[in-house]
């Protein structure tokens, strides 16, 4: 059994990849709102080479709430089906 087959069989909202918009930032939950969280938790002044810019990030991915992780990935159906209405568009009218 294939991956696709598998997650059709066992997964609520499956779907499958003729359906799925490539490389959407309006469905990766990374760029519609989890780096815009961790943007807004670093120090930018603290930044001065590559090893200060990866313990800033690495300090505001562990103050990120779970509750926040919980809450973003669950408008991801909602989304999903707002960019099937938009035909695979940006969706600026839609509330996520």
């Amino acid at each position: 059994m294939n991956v696709q087959q598998w997650c059709k069989k066992h997964l609520k909202f499956f779907i499958p990849k003729n359906r799925w918009p490539p490389n959407s930032p309006e469905l990766n939950p990374l760029d519609y709102s989890i780096w815009n969280n961790i943007s807004n938790r670093m120090d930018y002044k603290k930044v001065q080479s590559i090893e200060d810019l990866r313990r800033e990030v690495k300090n505001a991915i562990n103050k990120i709430y779970v509750n926040y992780l919980r809450d973003t990935i669950k408008v991801f159906p909602r989304r999903v089906r707002s960019v099937e209405k938009h035909n695979g568009e940006l969706i600026f009218d839609e509330h996520s």
